[in-house]
């Protein structure tokens, strides 16, 4: 999630896929999608201020390892059956 920080002395609103986002005046939105953040710098308003919430990296970093965990487990389960497999054809 990001943060979007609008420099300027009016609320700045938008609508990004059917979500409404309001950044207040010299204020900050929180808990921004990093996709609806970068849309909304890039193409609306250039010079809003945005940054990855803190917590929010090691949040996705935690992600990313459980799922190359999960990735293995199930590589390790199918390389085991395939054994299995090959072993009970052996056998007849």
């Amino acid at each position: 999630m990001y943060e979007v920080y609008n420099p300027t002395l009016q609320d700045i609103t938008v609508s990004l896929r059917g979500i409404k986002y309001t950044a207040p005046l010299a204020g900050t939105c929180f808990n921004v999608p990093k996709e609806d953040a970068e849309y909304w710098q890039e193409n609306l308003h250039s010079f809003l201020k945005i940054k990855a919430m803190k917590g929010a990296k090691e949040v996705e970093e935690k992600k990313e390892e459980k799922v190359e965990e999960v990735k293995e487990v199930i590589v390790e389960e199918a390389t085991e059956e395939v054994v299995e497999k090959k072993a009970t054809k052996a056998k007849k």
